[in-house]
């Protein structure tokens, strides 16, 4: 029994040390040459974006790429030091040596170690005459104006239209081709990502606008079939960024719904836990920054949805993240566009109360601001101005807060400026509109209708005044705002 327990310590051990043999990567590169000490940076794409993973030094006109863990898989590039770049994959192989000459990177590349960049450059190698007489003949065809209507008939266009479709069909085979061969490469469903879903024509459909719409959300609906989100390997290249970006560019209305929507279906796609915590980052990430008015509905659904209430799964957001997080949500949940705003009543300076849900007007411009902020200062009075062209006709009315409890500064601006709205003041006793209505900075400014539903916010008064009006304006000059 004990020769037993012995044995099979011995192969657990052997299996233990050969599952960590390989644990990090190596990868060497010899590349004639080099000047030494050259700096080469190791970096790989997300997007349109190269980030920087290493940085190495040339010896003797070799340098190496190792660490203790491996890479994430993706596509990276070598940037050489004066002598340009080369690119390679990252998948599961990652202790291999790479050499080529400079001078012409790909015809010279040979891989010890690593088959998938083996069979990649091999395919490089293929397609590179290909792509170079696609790039020849299409600039030829630009030259000679073939893309105008009125040229569709030239014989000479023809001819280099029909040698440009030759050449695409090429190309298309050999990476079908390759793709079939080598189903489980990181390179083939690279490629697979790229191809665009074919649409059927629906010509049984004669209503032309009625085709086209059918078309429209067929190939949304199929937009996905060819990227497998299941590969986090994609984020680490040129291409998912961009098909993320292009779906909810050209595919999805830019109004809360959609996006939402739009939003939740790209991120249920992801099984993968790499992959979920990147589409959800980056689809929240391009949201919050987004200058579509309204589009903040955006922060909050991804916010309180994911964020704060799935934290089994948004697991690398710490216990303090999350509720700083909960506080954003708090400071948008009440006053999103199309919504009832949040009642509000303040004193004016006479202490009289004033409920804005039941001021009656067909739009209502709800004004924070403060006598100490100089933005403010500039934008009252062209609001005053505005007001004062607008009132009657479009039964406008203006409910301004005051948001500091001082008196002095602000005693003495109205009396300059004459303002005769709706004045009300910070008197301390209510401390949720802050929040309520996110106010923490000035000027901040709601426009709502007569049901008191926000129909604008955070916006330039020129875009208010089209807003009512329905007539363009010459914008004012751009309003910042003071933090509070």
């Amino acid at each position: 029994m004990k020769k037993i327990i012995h044995l099979l310590s011995f192969v657990f051990a052997s299996l233990f040390s050969q599952g960590f043999a390989q644990t990090g990567h190596e990868i060497i590169f010899n590349i004639k040459g080099l000047k030494e000490g050259g700096k080469v940076q190791f970096a790989y794409y997300q997007g349109d974006k190269k980030l920087l993973q290493d940085t190495v030094f040339v010896t003797n006109n070799q340098f190496v790429v190792k660490g203790k863990e491996a890479l994430q898989r993706g596509l990276y590039l070598v940037a050489l030091p004066d002598l340009g770049y080369f690119d390679i994959v990252i998948s599961d192989d990652q202790f291999f040596e790479i050499e080529t000459d400079p001078n012409n990177m790909i015809a010279a590349m040979k891989i010890k170690g690593n088959d998938e960049n083996t069979f990649f450059y091999e395919y490089l190698r293929k397609v590179k005459p290909l792509q170079d007489g696609m790039i020849s003949k299409s600039e030829a065809y630009t030259k000679d104006s073939c893309s105008k209507v009125e040229n569709n008939e030239n014989k000479v266009c023809k001819v280099l239209f029909s040698e440009i479709t030759d050449l695409q069909n090429k190309l298309k085979i050999v990476k079908d081709e390759y793709i079939k061969a080598h189903p489980s490469f990181l390179t083939s469903t690279m490629f697979q990502a790229t191809e665009e879903v074919e649409v059927p024509l629906y010509s049984e459909i004669k209503d032309e606008k009625i085709r086209q719409e059918k078309r429209f959300n067929y190939y949304k609906q199929h937009y996905f079939d060819n990227i497998n989100l299941k590969e986090n390997g994609l984020i680490r290249t040129p291409i998912l960024e961009d098909k993320i970006d292009k779906y909810f560019k050209d595919l999805t209305f830019q109004i809360c719904d959609s996006v939402k929507k739009s939003a939740d279906l790209v991120v249920a796609k992801a099984n993968d836990k790499t992959m979920f915590k990147y589409l959800l980052t980056h689809i929240t990430t391009k949201y919050e920054k987004s200058n579509i008015m309204c589009m903040d509905c955006m922060t909050l659904h991804m916010f309180d949805k994911y964020y704060i209430k799935d934290s089994l799964k948004v697991d690398w957001v710490n216990k303090e993240t999350r509720k700083k997080l909960q506080e954003e949500v708090w400071k948008l949940e009440f006053n999103q566009c199309g919504k009832q705003v949040y009642p509000l009543v303040m004193k004016d300076t006479n202490g009289v109360k004033h409920d804005i849900l039941k001021l009656d007007a067909e739009y209502t411009i709800l004004f924070f601001w403060s006598a100490t902020c100089g933005h403010c200062k500039k934008s009252a009075p062209k609001l005053l101005e505005m007001y004062h062209r607008l009132k009657e006709e479009y039964n406008l009315e203006v409910y301004s807060v005051h948001i500091d409890k001082s008196r002095t500064e602000f005693d003495k601006y109205v009396k300059e400026n004459k303002f005769d709205w709706i004045l009300t003041i910070d008197d301390g006793t209510n401390e949720t509109y802050r929040t309520a209505y996110n106010v923490f900075s000035t000027p901040t400014v709601y426009l709502l209708n007569s049901k008191k539903e926000i129909i604008a916010k955070k916006v330039d008064l020129s875009v208010l005044e089209k807003i009512i009006t329905g007539k363009d304006v010459v914008p004012s000059e751009e309003e910042d705002h003071h933090d509070h």
